[in-house]
């Protein structure tokens, strides 16, 4: 019974990863820079019994497409705001991958990026819908980057480090301008002292004796 079991769940998580893998269109980086040029990666795959044959992506307002790279096998180019890849083939359970670049918008936030899959019977898949859908739309993030000086306290916790540098060099013990020259010198004449000290020491007992 344990085994049927496990054969069981075995099974609807292998269906579960399948249907995750080729039910999808998916524009990657999921994250860019605002204001950046990037090179886009669109991902479709084909998630029915027959060929898809056209593959039309919807650009989001603020993006500017700058390049549309060809790809083998397949005729590209934008139509509005949306580029389409069309004459091709992207057998069921096959991925196509189409690239592009595009310019991100200055402003930060999350933009939708809305996919419509055609297939050769004639029917369209579209990836329009919310992320826990089963024909999620595609999502990425635009973030601002600012430099440590533009943070709050940046700049100032960076004048606070230097300080603490420069006062910790000055707090550094001073030797007083003696050389090690010098001192080797101070050394040598203590040694000196010690050994004429004991050898007058020995010159007066053997006077004695």
């Amino acid at each position: 019974m344990r085994a049927a079991w496990t054969f069981l769940i075995g099974a609807v998580l292998v269906l579960g990863v399948a249907g995750t893998a080729f039910a999808h269109v998916e524009v990657s980086p999921t994250e860019v820079p605002a204001g950046g040029s990037e090179e886009f990666t669109l991902e479709a795959a084909g998630e029915k019994e027959v060929p898809a044959t056209e593959v039309r992506l919807e650009v989001p307002e603020g993006f500017r497409v700058t390049s549309v790279p060809e790809t083998p096998g397949w005729q590209s180019g934008q139509e509005g705001n949306s580029i389409v890849w069309s004459g091709g083939r992207i057998d069921p359970d096959e991925v196509g991958e189409f690239v592009f670049e595009a310019e991100a918008p200055a402003t930060a936030g999350e933009t939708t990026w809305n996919g419509f899959v055609t297939y050769e019977d004639g029917s369209v898949v579209e990836w329009t819908g919310p992320p826990d859908s089963e024909t999620p739309a595609s999502v990425v993030e635009v973030v601002s980057g600012p430099s440590a000086s533009d943070e709050p306290g940046g700049e100032t916790a960076a004048h606070e480090d230097d300080h603490t540098a420069g006062a910790a060099a000055e707090g550094l013990p001073d030797s007083g301008g003696i050389q090690p020259a010098i001192l080797l010198l101070l050394l040598l004449a203590t040694v000196g002292g010690a050994a004429s000290a004991i050898l007058l020491a020995a010159r007066a007992r053997l006077h004695r004796g």
